[in-house]
């Protein structure tokens, strides 16, 4: 029954991932429960707020590593293809293509010049826009 004065509701959502290329005859357990096998495709679909165990076959002690990794995240901008899995700010994607953009103080560069869109430079502290995507250009030097 909802109470006779205004509410308001915030939902948070959790983002999906895909648990891909486990080792066969492992077992996966998701927030303590064993996950029902043959798994889909050698992968699970999991969220971000889940407990996952792994647990090997046969013996554990054999088992060298096992790595967590984001699915990489490509973008061209204007000519020059950017990694920017994980990130949110344009430092962040400067930190991740070493060599390809840079920090030029108030403004994102590469070899090609000064990174804008049709208003304005791009700072290393504004956020990545994705939809500015087909707007964003390299204005020579």
């Amino acid at each position: 029954q909802a109470p006779d004065y205004d509410l308001e509701l915030q939902v948070e959502y959790y983002e999906a991932h895909a648990l891909k290329n486990i080792p066969a005859g492992w077992t996966v357990k998701v927030n303590g429960v064993e996950q029902p096998k043959p798994y889909q495709g050698d992968s699970l679909m999991i969220t971000e707020t889940d407990t996952v165990t792994l647990v090997p076959a046969g013996n554990p002690r054999r088992v060298k590593s096992v790595t967590l990794e984001d699915d990489v995240v490509l973008v061209d901008i204007d000519g020059i293809t950017l990694d920017i899995t994980g990130c949110t700010y344009w430092s962040e994607i400067i930190a991740r293509n070493p060599g390809k953009i840079a920090d030029w103080g108030n403004e994102v560069g590469s070899d090609l010049g000064v990174l804008g869109d049709d208003v304005s430079d791009v700072n290393p502290s504004d956020p990545y826009d994705p939809a500015k995507q087909s707007v964003y250009r390299w204005f020579g030097l």
